[in-house]
């Protein structure tokens, strides 16, 4: 599916909810900038990355190579905590 297959509504309210995680993320992590990836080629679906580009960001300018977003997988210790701030702050959002 395409955005642009999306009825008035339905468009509104995808983009809504990818702005209002869009702006979770950038209140929980700071990033420098955040990348929006809107996806879904080998099942057609529609769906939106939101990837947080960090001060030191290994590819400043380019795509994150795929090494470095496997390599950057979080102990639970560090996710549950995160996770757990973001549902917050979606909480606040609504």
């Amino acid at each position: 599916m395409e955005p642009t297959e999306l009825d008035e509504p339905s468009a509104s309210g995808f983009w809504l909810e990818v702005l209002r995680l869009g702006r979770a993320l950038e209140t929980l992590c700071r990033p420098a900038k955040m990348n929006y990836q809107t996806l879904g080629n080998v099942v057609p679906h529609l769906h939106t990355h939101l990837v947080p580009r960090h001060w030191a960001d290994p590819a400043p300018h380019a795509p994150l190579p795929w090494s470095y977003l496997d390599d950057g997988l979080q102990s639970d210790d560090v996710l549950v905590p995160a996770a757990q701030r973001l549902r917050a702050l979606l909480a606040e959002s609504t």
